[in-house]
């Protein structure tokens, strides 16, 4: 007998409540196919996530639960989630749902690797090393990057797993995907019940898919609990995903609203445009903070973030993330920006990472850092700026003062100038390159071996308009075109 949608809900929600085990309502079911279109699969962007310079157990420098997991790992996770193989359909990321602050002080946008003192605080590293406690032994730019990237991968991982958690528990339900354009189905009894029995705070108000053409709509909004207050905040979540007959290509846009986060009326937005093609998962990511007035126009007809609409008073504290990855492997090229303020002239401070494997799938790689001069993220966006470093922007060299670093001999004058109380900016560009240890650690150190001239500094210093050469030795941008096709 043919059961109608509002049946098949009743079976999830009857099924989720009589469990008395968290997340477990019917038990593990039998595995499927291992196809990528089994199951929910075909409703979601396996492999999409963020990943910087994972790591592969827990070590001292983070337990399980504030590690860094390889992206292979987080798609396998995703995997059996939606095809209703996990023992639980509680995601890691929304059982730990991790809060994280970055402690990592060995660099700073405003100053890159530089030793300097800012309001009371020391910045830098004398040795191209880590300063976070227990972290030491790693490369400076690696530790940075992981700790500044868990900001967003947090959000991201979260806001995938509530995704996760509801596919997975419709298909433990036996309910299927929405199969003719304009079916809806509401997720939201069964969710809502097992969180309730779950122990979570979490009121949802919407949880549903639609069929809309070719693409399969998932939509969310949830309360969470804002960072260290009992009050909540809204977020709305949004997945648009168009598979092809499969699963094992794809293409599409997740954005994410959330309230109460900027001049205490305001929200954060985040919209990520996805695609995979053939090995690799690439996408483009950008973030700002919103003002209220804005907030239902600030997203384009795809749903993604439009940057360049607003004025300087209305968006501020930009982020923008472009990821190149083999998912499987962790190899590929990966840069990550940020602009504090709101001006269209603010060159934004970040830097580009290229990462590969071994013959012992041990990672190793090099990463530029500094600044696109006088270009912030909004105006490379306008104008189709490639985003790489062009030089470094140090906006306040002048208040206080800057250790030249020791690299080789014949780039003092290098070192001088980067960090000159007379120069805030020029074409000097910092490159670090790092290799892991062993799998078991997961540890990223200096790589000398591909660098000739850092001397004890643990970095090397790149005149942008110089040498071409050394320029040459600059990691190349993530190639994202396909992500806007």
């Amino acid at each position: 007998m043919k059961l109608s949608s509002r049946q098949k809900i009743a079976m999830v929600s009857s099924c989720v409540i009589a469990s008395s085990l968290i997340w477990n309502a019917c038990g593990k079911k039998k595995k499927d196919s291992d196809s990528e279109s089994s199951g929910m699969t075909a409703a979601y962007p396996l492999g999409l996530s963020l990943s910087i310079a994972p790591q592969s157990t827990s070590t001292a420098l983070a337990d399980d639960s504030e590690r860094e997991r390889p992206l292979k790992e987080k798609k396998e996770e995703a995997e059996q989630m939606l095809k209703g193989e996990a023992d639980s359909c509680m995601p890691k990321a929304i059982k730990t749902q991790r809060k994280p602050i970055n402690d990592e002080t060995c660099y700073q946008f405003d100053q890159d690797m530089a030793v300097g003192t800012n309001n009371g605080k020391t910045f830098g590293t004398a040795d191209g090393k880590a300063k976070k406690t227990g972290n030491t032994s790693e490369a400076c730019m690696v530790s940075f990057a992981r700790e500044e990237a868990k900001q967003v991968s947090s959000l991201v991982d979260e806001t995938l797993g509530m995704i996760q958690m509801m596919l997975c528990q419709a298909q433990k339900g036996g309910q299927g995907l929405p199969s003719n354009d304009g079916d809806v189905l509401d997720f939201k009894a069964g969710m809502e019940s097992a969180a309730s029995n779950g122990g979570k705070v979490m009121p949802l108000t919407k949880a549903t898919m639609t069929k809309s053409g070719s693409n399969y709509v998932s939509e969310i909004t949830a309360q969470f609990p804002l960072p260290g207050q009992s009050a909540m905040a809204t977020r709305t979540m949004k997945l648009t995903h168009n598979p092809n007959g499969d699963n094992s290509a794809y293409k599409g846009v997740l954005n994410i609203t959330m309230d109460k986060t900027f001049s205490g009326t305001g929200y954060q937005m985040m919209s990520i445009q996805y695609a995979k093609v053939d090995s690799k998962v690439k996408y483009e990511l950008r973030v700002a903070n919103v003002d209220s007035s804005i907030k239902d126009t600030a997203l384009d007809s795809r749903g993604v973030l439009d940057l360049s609409s607003a004025t300087n008073d209305k968006m501020t504290a930009y982020k923008y993330v472009a990821f190149d990855m083999n998912p499987e492997t962790g190899e590929g090229n990966m840069s990550y920006w940020h602009n504090p303020g709101s001006g269209m002239n603010e060159a934004a401070r970040g830097f580009v990472f290229n990462i590969s494997a071994d013959s012992s799938s041990l990672l190793k790689g090099c990463a530029s850092s500094g600044a696109i001069r006088d270009t912030s993220i909004r105006k490379a966006l306008q104008n189709s700026t490639t985003m790489a470093p062009s030089g470094f922007f140090h906006p306040f060299q002048n208040t206080y003062t800057l250790t030249a670093p020791s690299v080789d001999s014949q780039d003092q004058g290098l070192a001088t100038t980067w960090t000159s109380a007379s120069n805030n900016q020029g074409s000097i560009i910092a490159r670090q390159c790092f290799k892991q240890a062993d799998a078991a650690t997961g540890v990223y150190g200096i790589d000398n071996d591909s660098m000739t001239r850092e001397g004890t500094a643990g970095f090397e210093l790149i005149d942008f308009g110089g040498d071409a050469n050394r320029k040459g030795l600059l990691p190349t941008p993530p190639d994202v075109a396909t992500v806007k096709q």
